[in-house]
């Protein structure tokens, strides 16, 4: 600030305003960094989201070839399986 200006009062105003819109362009860069990052996580896991779906119906259809090709072991298996994980639990209860 100069002390010879005629309206010193006019200066700092001046000064304080080019902080101002300094400061306000910053948080723009800052916000639109962080928007863009959003963005490009979004569309990350709505990638995920359909690889994910993609894995989950090639595993139901190659669960229903299975049990349609060969239902007897299917089912013997499901059997096994259900009373090893029955002793399992009923092992932690005790």
């Amino acid at each position: 600030m100069d002390a010879t200006s005629p309206n010193p009062k006019k200066n700092i105003e001046s000064t304080l305003h080019e902080v101002i819109d300094k400061v306000a362009d910053k948080e723009m860069d800052v916000i639109a960094s962080l928007a863009d990052g959003s963005h490009r996580t979004v569309e990350s896991l709505a990638y995920r989201a359909a690889q994910l779906e993609d894995t989950y119906h090639q595993l139901l259809d190659k669960g229903r070839s299975c049990i349609q090709s060969s239902p007897l072991k299917c089912l013997s298996i499901a059997i096994v399986l259900s009373f090893t994980l029955g002793k399992l639990l009923n092992k932690r209860r005790n």
